[in-house]
């Protein structure tokens, strides 16, 4: 975008470890017909940070943040604008704050998955968001149901969501998902959390009958009939 220095912005981007994630939050009730989204970032890390892990931008970054979303109508929102996130070292939980000039039921953040970066929802949106998968919306396009569900689970891993939560997200995937890009994302996920219980055999058979319903739509719909040879 015009008015940022690329060298600046991929610098937070290659002279550090790792990436971010970045929390919503939306307020529909200071100012009536708008909406004040607030965001901020911390760094995405999986267990205890090392000794002497530190970087000269306190592990932020220049972050590109995207959304669509669909106001107190049920009118699609997309400013198709980049909202520019940017490191402060004085302060480190400073907010990034846009204003709607709309009542935003729900968003989605990080348009289509395009940028490296995951999103933390509050349960409320996160409710919202899983009726929309439930629902079919058309503004969630492939791409963007996909990185919710990668989202969800790099999030459970770190315990910022329960591993519950973002399983029940993938209960519309049963009858509702025909993106074959989607389905591997959510049927890897799923077969990653049945690892995780490998040892509890009634557990480890939960997830398996799980995946096999998920399935079962996808199968049917093949059209597929044993032969006699085969089982």
């Amino acid at each position: 975008d015009a008015g940022y220095d690329v060298t600046e912005v991929m610098k937070t981007w290659t002279l550090q470890m790792g990436f971010p994630y970045v929390e919503v939050q939306l307020d529909t009730t200071t100012t009536p017909g708008s909406t004040t989204i607030s965001l901020s970032q911390s760094r995405y890390l999986v267990g205890e940070k090392l000794a002497g892990d530190t970087s000269e931008y306190g592990y932020q970054w220049h972050i590109p943040f995207t959304f669509v979303g669909k106001d107190s109508t049920d009118a699609d929102y997309n400013d198709g604008e980049v909202h520019w996130m940017t490191p402060d070292l004085d302060d480190p939980a400073k907010k990034t704050v846009i204003t709607v000039d709309k009542e935003l039921k729900w968003l989605k953040g990080n348009h289509k998955g395009n940028y490296y970066y995951i999103v933390h929802y509050p349960d409320a949106m996160l409710k919202e968001l899983e009726s929309a998968l439930e629902n079919k919306e058309p503004l969630l396009e492939a791409s963007d149901r996909t990185s919710i569900f990668y989202d969800l689970f790099r999030l459970a891993e770190v315990q910022k969501l329960s591993y519950d939560k973002a399983l029940d997200m993938t209960k519309y995937a049963a009858e509702k998902e025909g993106e074959y890009v989607v389905m591997s994302r959510i049927l890897s996920e799923v077969l990653t959390c049945g690892n995780k219980v490998s040892q509890d055999a009634a557990a480890k058979e939960q997830f398996m009958k799980y995946v096999a319903k998920m399935l079962k739509k996808q199968v049917d719909d093949l059209g597929w009939t044993a032969g006699v040879n085969e089982l």
